[in-house]
């Protein structure tokens, strides 16, 4: 980096590249390094959370030490960009996608306070003059030539599998044909299974980074609740002492008018009984 008071190293410094290919999850690896003579923080953050996931978004990184921060394209973005593409479609501007890198330096103190990922957020509450950002591009690279996805032909379940094998052995159980229970029909289902597991797996960390991102935004509107909750307290404080003033005065007067007045009738009843 060419900023002399920079906290952290930034490699690539200015352009993320993704390389795309149908069916895959694109990746780009940045390299943080500190290069500062104290801990440091770092944030990754990006404009479209829905197209990426970031592991890890934030660490802690002692002097001279280096993170590799692992961003990926998510697979059905991946394709849909492409059949759009492939579909001669204006496909969206990646001007629209950028990423930030905060930094901020943290004391001895600061880090043994750090117990989990909650006590790493509350150390970037503060002012703005702490923290340093970078920002780097989008680019994608993809073949020019892209061709329309060929769809894929349903494949027989587990369960319509063992109907038709119990069909077959209820017609003719010495049928010389090959059975669901053969080696080579076993290796078949465990192949779909397969297929489906990655599937599950990539919906989890789909789910995963989008309860990481809720999180996120919840802990920054709890933040501002408290702040707000804290300015209307103040306020509250001084308009209320400011009541109890006028109401002390109150009292007071009131209380001045009811000794006039117990005084007038105590001196016209001692009038009357003496005259």
């Amino acid at each position: 980096m060419s900023d002399s008071n920079a906290l952290v190293s930034i490699n690539p410094s200015s352009i993320l590249i993704f390389k795309l290919e149908r069916e895959t999850q694109p990746r780009a690896v940045l390299h943080v390094t500190n290069i500062s003579p104290n801990k440091i923080l770092f944030k990754v953050k990006t404009t479209q959370p829905n197209w990426y996931y970031v592991r890890p978004n934030q660490q802690v990184l002692d002097v001279g030490q280096t993170a590799d921060v692992t961003i990926l394209l998510v697979e059905s973005e991946c394709n849909r960009y492409l059949d759009q593409i492939a579909a001669n479609v204006e496909v969206e501007s990646t001007d629209k996608h950028r990423f930030l890198v905060q930094t901020k330096t943290i004391t001895d103190e600061e880090f043994l306070t750090i117990k989990s990922p909650e006590e790493i957020s509350k150390l970037w509450d503060g002012t703005k003059d702490d923290k340093k950002s970078f920002r780097l591009k989008v680019e994608f690279k993809y073949q020019k030539n892209v061709k329309a996805p060929v769809p894929a032909k349903t494949s027989t379940s587990v369960i319509e599998n063992v109907e038709r094998f119990r069909e077959r052995l209820g017609r003719d159980t010495n049928e010389d044909t090959l059975a669901p229970s053969s080696p080579e029909v076993m290796l078949t289902e465990l192949q779909n299974l397969r297929k489906k597991y990655d599937a599950v797996v990539e919906y989890t960390v789909h789910l995963t980074a989008e309860r990481d991102t809720i999180v996120t935004q919840l802990e920054e509107l709890q933040r501002e609740l408290n702040r707000e909750k804290s300015k209307r307290k103040d306020a509250g404080n001084s308009g209320g002492n400011r009541g109890d003033k006028v109401e002390k005065k109150v009292v007071e007067k009131g209380f001045s008018l009811f000794v006039v007045l117990i005084t007038a009738l105590i001196c016209f009843l001692i009038g009357k009984y003496l005259l």
